[in-house]
């Protein structure tokens, strides 16, 4: 397993920099919005899922130490978590996302994540190829 930060136009120093404003899940997908210490708003809407959890700070201790320093939102290659799910076409295609909040780590299994600004303007899209 290796989690590498995720480039995007998030700006987090830390793990557990941004704040969760609200988490929503859906036939459409799961829908979670972020608040940067600077109060720019994002959305980060999240298709194709395969898996989801939630881990609350109380529990995320060994989430976090295994986390780079620096940044609140990577990608974890080589996931364990999708190994223990076993083998799968539908998987291939999954990333593993891993967003880190102030009130716990929000981790994803899908295929698509885009990030909209608050004011709804797309910045950054991932998209699985294949």
């Amino acid at each position: 397993m290796r989690i590498v930060h995720w480039q995007t136009s998030i700006t987090a120093d830390r793990p557990r920099a941004l704040d969760r404003r609200y988490l929503n899940i859906g036939k459409d997908g799961l829908k979670l919005k972020v608040e940067e210490e600077s109060g720019a708003t994002w959305i980060l809407e999240f298709k194709s899922i395969q898996a989801w959890k939630f881990t609350s700070t109380e529990c995320a201790a060994t989430i976090v130490a295994a986390l780079p320093a620096h940044g609140a939102l990577f990608v974890v290659e080589q996931s364990s978590w999708v190994a223990e799910l076993g083998e799968s076409d539908v998987l291939k295609k999954a990333k593993h996302f891993v967003i880190g909040c102030r009130d716990g780590i929000l981790e994803v299994l899908a295929w698509e994540c885009r990030i909209t600004s608050g004011v709804n303007e797309l910045v950054d899209e991932w998209t699985a190829v294949g």
